[in-house]
């Protein structure tokens, strides 16, 4: 597990992390520079590599945001959403392929994107997507 904590002590970075985002974190396809991207919106990342230890970590730590980057990510979606208490946290899901986008949204995640994305375009498609669990959040 890598947990990281932004907190401005290195001069690199000034936002504080207040809200967690936890990652199902498949090597072959997680890129760390995302889990970065994410700091940079105030998010504390951790990362897992077993979909189980995700859901604990989830609920431990009361995330407000849940990235699957896995091989096959529709069977990972779909366990995510019948998790009676996690179906309420927005899922974004980092494919291996383009052809992954249908079943990952049929599935239940909030969004995907291709592995190779730019990291600016991930933290815009999270920001978005984790703008939709705010109260009065847009319906979209």
């Amino acid at each position: 597990m890598r947990t990281t904590l932004t907190n401005g002590s290195n001069g690199a970075h000034t936002a504080v992390a207040t809200r967690a985002a936890c990652v199902l974190a498949d090597p072959r396809v997680w890129a760390p520079s995302l889990g970065d991207a994410l700091e940079t919106l105030g998010f504390r990342i951790s990362t897992w590599g077993e979909l189980n230890d995700v859901f604990e970590a989830c609920r431990q730590e009361k995330a407000t945001l849940i990235v699957i980057a896995a091989p096959e990510p529709a069977a990972a979606v779909k366990a995510w959403r019948v998790t009676h208490d996690m179906h309420d946290i927005p899922l974004m899901v980092v494919m291996p392929r383009e052809g992954d986008l249908i079943p990952s949204l049929d599935a239940g995640a909030d969004d995907a994107v291709v592995a190779r994305v730019d990291s600016a375009v991930f933290v815009a498609r999270c920001t978005w997507s984790s703008s939709l669990s705010a109260p009065g959040a847009p319906t979209p």
